[in-house]
This record gives structure tokens, C-alpha cells and sequence, in this order.
């Protein structure tokens, strides 16, 4: 939106007059002078107003009510006198989008009376009522305020004070007169009347000559026709230290903003400078909500100086975004570029919503009115780029701006080759992006030597380049291996060095020949073929035979046995061998640098463990269930393999273990036996348990209770290890011995019973 306004300004010659700075600042909360905090303005110089905006920490005071006091120091290190403002610190809260729903109002306190109005929800509220007065009696009083959000929390009351003038019965009563001093010097006051009118407009040079530099309060009231002032008005306003000049002065720009937005103002420089200034220009007007709102505009002369600023309010009704125009920028841009595009715009657009079609063409980062396309690497094509504006009564159409995305140029040339001399070739482009030109005028060559011919691709994003490479053939050239002398059997590679495609009449270069032979190489490229040979002489390997492989038991010798015609080695060293395992051993046999290698393999078979032999009264015991072969005084018992034995002669027992490959045990532990026809049936019916055993070994002598019977437990090796004498069930404690096989010797009046025990 934009509203017209008409100004005539006439800018005040500044004859003699220069302009103070402020240069720092100091404040401090409630009465804690001691800990001021202090700061430079960084204000520029030439400037006479300050605007104090910064974001100043209450986290160190409690919540409730507080004053902030503020004074500033200019140029000639001269202080102001102290500002000071009370504010509510909140508890913290966490933040929302709340809107200011409803405000409440009474006057002098009188909370009870107060009026509550529903006001539109907003961020910010602009109060512009009326308000009714009449029911207060004439006097100073204070009209209270607070303000409701949308969360049901009430502000701070915020409270001014007004006075209440006499109603009078003439209603036609004019301004008359006004009266003004300076720093509340009131018995100074200069008088002036002006034509009679219900509003007055005062333009005036107000002679200040007299008032030392410095900080100056202006006092101004105005008297009506029956004869009554009016409140009186007080501005501040700082006296500059004056400089002799006799140049005319101008007003060389402008600056506006609206309402207290200081912040977001607008500066004019014109083009010629002039005094006066008859500004009648379309100002436009950044967002507003629709409602009252305030125009603040100052001026700037030659020397830099500004104007008093003037205000003037206006209403608003339409507050949707003006236009927007379409966006500018490049419209032809590569392949992967980072482009910057801009848009003009109504003021009044608060934002600007960007976009691109189709979205994968790239990647936006935007900034306002502004936005920069990351074009993506991989697209190329058309592609529009979108804005629309936007606020928070509506938004502008769309406006779109074609863009063409061109790749990056490229050329891909045939690869490399050669050609025979004299034969013409023509040279091609596999792949391209952009205009193709070659290096020569005609793309069909017949180059005399080898020749590097360049083809370019150009387009708009830069140019691209590649090469190829035209040799020139002739016969291949090829030398093979020098002839060689193998053995027979042994494997060879057949090596040629060749520029041409190599063949060998074998169909492979890896030959193992059983006879002297020659292999022809040939190498081949398109301007013909050659020829070479290699001789490959095959001297016979010496004669070599071995013997059968064999299989020994563990512990036996064996000697490996081989036949030759000449002198044979064995890898074990020597031909005579006792394996621990099964080995294989190799016999070698060298004549005239050929060697001839054959193998045998020697299997070695475990021979079966120890048994241990046991007596069971007229009964002989392995330990072992098969393969058992028993001995009388050291001679081999005919048929005897069970694995228990009824001897019946008097002697020296043992058995051996024959295993499945027929290999022989140690003998067993020797058992004297004497047949005797005086053995006592009744020891057969001692009874030994539990067998196995753990702990203790329990014996019962039976029918032979009362007896005198001795007990002895003896190792595999014949050793006594515990020997008891017992006449009733007794046992014997085995719990500290070792778990494995034990022999239990029970004697009676010359008689022997033996019982194998396994201790667990």
C-alpha cells in the first residue's frame, strides 16, 4: 500500500552551528549504582539523535517491579541527566504464540470499576480509543491499563496521568494566545497571540541565543478566548556549539519510518540539493495492520545535520501485499552453477516463498527477496523459477521466470589407432555437448606419421577438449626366445616380444614337450605377418624304480629300497627308517642336471597298550577283551586267545595283544601260578563291593566269618599299597588314591584269592 503525502519543509540556514556526538552510555537497576554497566554508542559522528536499542540482561534480579536509569555522555564528555523507567521482570515461561485478546481499563486505582473490552488477536496492539471522562471531577488523575494474551495472562498495569479541565458554557471558545519559556522559567515567559481558532499550527523561530550549549527544556501552553490555559507541554532538545560559515545550506535527504519503528527507516539522498524542500512524493508503507498509525519523516542538510522530526497519522484499511514482479536473473545459466535471483516487490510483502520446477533441477537458498540456485550437476533442461509474496492479510500471485540449464560442453573422441601408411581413415566423435570442430579442415585423414588431431566442443558454459592419436603401422616386428635345452616332462613358457597380435603354432605359449620339437610364433597386424621359431631340446631322465609302499608298527625299522642307473637319495637322509608316523619319503635320482623323483609311503600302525593280567582263583584275567595271546614260562600257549586262561600246570603266566594290523603288545605283568588241590571252596564266597569303587571297598568273608583272612591292595605293578587283617564285613579306605586299576590279594591258611578293583 502507499499513501501520498505533501510536506514543505524549509530547512533553517546553520550558519553557525556544528553538531555534538554521544559517545557512551551508562545504567544501572533500581539503586545499585556501584554496579553500572557502561558502553560505547558507535555513534556516528554528525549526528545529534541517538537511539538506544540493545537487549540488556534481568537474570540476576527477582521477578516483581524494578527501575532501569539510564544517562549518556557526548563529545565534550558532558553527562545527561538521568532517565529512568520502571518495568514488571515476568516469571519465565516458556514461549508461545499468544495474541493480545482483551484489554482492561479504569482510572485512579479503582480496579473494582474497571471496563473490559475483546480486542482482535494480535502479536501487537495499537489502543486508540475513546475514552469517556465525564463521570471524574475536574483535576489530575491516572487512567490504568493491561492487556490480556490468549493464554488468559494479563500484562503489567501501565498507568499516565491526564488532568480534567472545567467544562464551560462557551463551546465556541478559540486558542488566543500562547506562552513559552525555557527550563521551567516560567517568570521569563514570552506571550503571543494569533488569530482565533479552534487548532493552531505554530511555525516559528524560537530564539535560543541566549541558552548556554547543553541540554534545555522547551515549555510551551496555549489560552483560549474565555481566558483558560491549557496544560503545559515540555520538550527536551540540546544546544550545539555554534560554527561560523557562509555557505548556504540545503536539504541534501530524507529519512521516514512509521510509528516507533525507528528501526526500519527509510533514507532519500536526492539527487540536487535545495532550500526549501517541497517533497511531494509516493511514500510507500512497509506492513501494517489496518488500523491508526503514525509517519515520522526528519531531513539532513549539507553539513550532515538532521531536522527536528515531524509526524503525521493516517489510517489504514487495505493491508494485502501490493505486487510483487517477476524475478530477475540469469536465464541461461550451466550445468551445476550457483546463480543469484532477486525480486521487486511491494513493501509491504513480509515474506517471499520461493520455488523451482521440477524440484530436482536444484537447490534454493534463500534470503528474502533474494535466492540463489545451486543448479544441480546431473540436470539440464528448462526449468521455472517461482515467487509469490506474502503477509499476514494475504499474498501476491505467482510470478515465474524461465530458466534454460545447459550442460557443460564435452566431446569424446575415438579412441587411438593406427592405420598402414597411405590408408585413409576418418576421425568421429563418440559423444558431444556443444558445437564440434576439429583441428583440420576435412574429418578424413591420410597422415604420413603419426599425427595428434584435437576436437573441441563449445557452448555458453565454457569449452571442452580431447585428442586422438593416428599412428602409422608397418609389418609387425618379432624376435622369440632363444632356442633351449629342457629336461623331459618339465613345463616351459614360450616368450616372444612382438608389436603385433602373437600365435603360436602350439595354440599356447606353456608347453611341456616329451621330445626335442620346434615351435613356430607368428605376429600379425593389419600391414601383415612375420614369422620366428623356437627349439626346444628334451634330454631323457634317468632311469628309477622304488620299492612297493609298506606298512610297520610303531617302534619297527624299515629299509626303503630303489633301483637306478645311477646313484640314489632318500629325503629322510638314509635308506633304513623307524617312523613315529605314517611318512612319505622320496627317493631322487639326478643324470646330466635332469632329475627323476619318485615316492613311497610308510604306514605306521600303533601297537595296542599293556595288558594287565589278574587272578580270579583258578582263573587268569586280561584287562583287555580281544587279541589276547597267553604265555606259558615264555612260551606261546597253542590256542590260548580268549580273554581268560584255566591254567593247569604250575608256572610263570603272561599274555600279550595282537592288534587288527598284526601288531604285538608288551607283555603283561607275570603271574606265578601253583595248581593245589587243597584250595578251600569256602573263599569263593567272599564278596567284595561296591566294583568300580569310590570312597571305601567293603569285603565280606561269608561262610568264612570268624576266620583270620588277610587283605592287601596292590598296584598294576605288583606294589603293596594298603594290607589289613580282617576276621567279619570290613572295608578299606581307597578316597587318596589315584583313579585307575588296582589288584585286591585276599589270603587264608595258605590260600590266595585275587579281585581286579577299578577306583573311580
Amino acid at each position: 500500500m502507499k499513501i501520498l503525502f505533501t510536506l514543505i519543509f524549509f530547512m533553517i540556514p546553520l550558519t553557525a552551528l556544528t553538531q555534538n556526538t554521544i559517545e557512551s552510555y551508562l545504567y544501572w537497576f533500581n539503586s545499585d549504582i556501584e554496579n553500572m554497566i557502561s558502553g560505547f554508542t558507535g555513534h556516528e559522528p554528525g549526528e545529534p539523535v541517538y537511539s538506544f536499542s540493545a537487549s540488556i540482561g534481568s537474570d540476576g534480579l527477582p521477578d516483581g517491579l524494578h527501575v532501569i536509569n539510564f544517562r549518556f555522555r557526548d563529545s565534550e564528555k558532558k553527562w545527561s541527566p538521568v532517565l529512568s523507567r520502571f518495568f514488571y521482570r515476568m516469571p519465565v515461561s516458556e514461549a508461545s504464540g499468544a495474541t493480545i485478546d482483551r484489554v482492561s481499563y479504569w482510572f485512579n486505582n479503582d480496579v473494582a470499576s474497571a471496563t473490559e473490552e475483546a480486542v482482535s488477536g494480535s502479536g501487537s496492539f495499537l489502543f486508540n480509543p475513546s475514552v469517556s471522562a465525564e463521570a471524574l471531577p475536574d483535576g489530575l488523575h491516572v487512567i490504568n491499563f493491561r492487556f490480556r494474551d490468549s493464554e488468559k495472562k494479563w500484562s503489567p498495569v501501565l498507568s499516565r496521568f491526564f488532568y480534567r479541565m472545567p467544562v464551560t458554557a462557551d463551546s465556541e471558545a478559540r486558542v488566543a494566545t500562547y506562552s513559552y519559556w525555557f527550563n521551567n522559567d516560567v517568570s521569563n515567559a514570552i506571550e503571543q497571540t494569533v488569530p482565533q481558532s479552534g487548532s493552531i499550527v505554530i511555525n516559528e523561530k524560537f530564539d535560543a541565543a541566549t541558552l548556554p550549549d547543553g541540554l534545555h527544556v522547551f515549555n510551551i501552553r496555549f489560552k483560549d478566548t474565555t481566558g483558560k490555559w491549557s496544560s503545559t507541554l515540555s520538550r527536551f532538545f540540546y544546544r550545539m556549539p555554534l560554527q561560523e560559515t557562509n555557505e548556504e545550506n540545503l536539504v541534501s535527504a530524507y529519512q521516514y519510518w512509521f510509528n516507533d519503528n525507528d528501526a526500519m527507516s527509510f533514507r532519500v539522498d536526492l539527487e540536487q540539493p535545495v532550500n526549501p524542500l517541497h517533497l511531494l512524493a509516493d511514500i510507500e508503507v512497509p506492513f501494517l495492520e489496518p488500523g491508526g498509525h503514525a509517519l515520522n519523516i526528519r531531513f539532513m542538510d549539507l553539513g550532515g545535520k538532521w531536522s527536528p522530526v515531524l509526524t503525521e497519522t493516517f489510517e489504514t484499511e487495505d493491508c494485502n501485499p501490493g505486487y510483487i514482479e517477476e524475478p530477475a536473473g540469469e536465464v541461461e545459466v550451466c550445468q551445476g552453477s550457483e546463480n543469484l535471483y532477486t525480486v521487486q516487490a511491494a513493501l509491504n510483502v513480509t515474506e517471499f516463498h520461493w520455488s523451482l520446477t521440477p524440484a530436482e533441477a536444484g537447490t534454493l537458498v534463500t534470503d528474502g527477496p533474494a535466492v540463489t540456485v545451486n543448479w544441480d550437476a546431473g540436470f539440464d533442461g528448462s526449468a521455472a523459477l517461482s515467487v509469490y509474496g506474502s503477509n499476514p492479510c494475504g499474498q501476491t500471485e505467482a510470478k515465474s521466470l524461465a530458466v534454460e540449464v545447459i550442460p557443460e560442453p564435452f566431446v569424446i573422441a575415438m579412441d587411438d589407432t593406427s592405420v598402414c601408411k597411405g590408408q585413409p581413415i576418418l576421425l568421429e566423435v563418440v559423444g558431444s555437448e556443444g558445437v564440434v570442430e576439429w583441428n583440420v579442415e576435412e574429418v578424413t585423414v591420410t597422415p604420413d606419421e603419426e599425427t595428434t588431431y584435437t576436437v573441441t566442443a563449445t557452448n555458453l558454459c565454457g569449452v571442452a577438449h580431447d585428442q586422438v592419436v593416428i599412428g602409422i603401422d608397418t609389418p609387425p616386428s618379432l624376435t622369440a626366445m632363444d632356442d633351449i635345452i629342457i629336461c623331459k616332462g618339465e613345463q616351459i613358457e614360450l616368450v616372444a616380444q612382438t608389436d603385433g597380435v602373437l600365435a603360436w603354432c602350439s595354440g599356447t605359449n606353456v608347453v611341456a614337450p616329451s621330445e626335442t620339437s620346434a615351435f613356430t610364433a607368428t605376429a600379425t597386424n593389419s600391414c601383415g605377418i612375420v614369422e620366428d621359431q623356437v627349439v626346444v631340446t628334451v634330454k631323457p631322465l634317468p632311469l628309477l624304480e622304488v620299492m612297493a609302499d609298506a606298512e610297520i608298527c610303531e617302534g619297527e625299522e624299515v629299509t626303503l629300497q630303489a633301483g637306478s642307473d645311477v646313484m640314489v637319495s632318500w629325503s629322510s637322509g638314509t635308506n633304513v627308517v623307524s617312523p613315529a608316523t605314517t611318512t612319505i619319503y622320496t627317493a631322487s635320482a639326478e643324470k646330466d642336471g635332469c632329475i627323476s623323483e619318485e615316492q613311497v609311503t610308510i604306514a605306521v600302525h600303533p601297537v595296542p597298550g599293556t595288558p594287565v593280567l589278574i587272578q580270579d582263583g583258578d582263573r587268569l584275567i586280561s584287562d583287555l577283551p580281544a587279541g589276547n595271546i597267553w604265555f606259558f614260562d615264555g612260551i606261546e600257549i597253542a590256542g590260548a586267545e580268549g580273554q581268560e586262561y584255566s591254567p593247569e600246570k604250575s608256572g610263570e603266566y603272561f599274555v600279550k595283544v595282537l592288534s587288527e594290523k598284526g601288531c604285538l603288545s608288551e607283555p603283561s605283568n607275570t603271574i606265578s601260578f601253583t595248581v593245589s588241590s587243597s584250595l578251600i571252596l569256602g573263599t569263593r564266597d567272599i564278596h567284595v563291593y561296591p566294583n568300580p569303587a569310590g570312597e571305601r571297598i567293603f569285603i565280606n568273608p561269608g561262610t568264612n566269618g570268624g576266620e583270620s583272612f588277610t587283605v592287601e591292595l596292590l598296584s598294576l605293578e605288583g606294589r603293596v599299597l594298603i594290607t589289613r587283617k580282617i576276621n567279619n564285613e570290613t572295608y578299606i579306605n581307597i578316597g587318596g588314591l589315584a583313579p585307575t586299576v588296582y589288584i585286591l590279594r585276599i589270603s587264608h591258611a595258605g590260600e590266595t584269592r585275587m579281585i581286579r578293583i577299578i577306583k573311580n
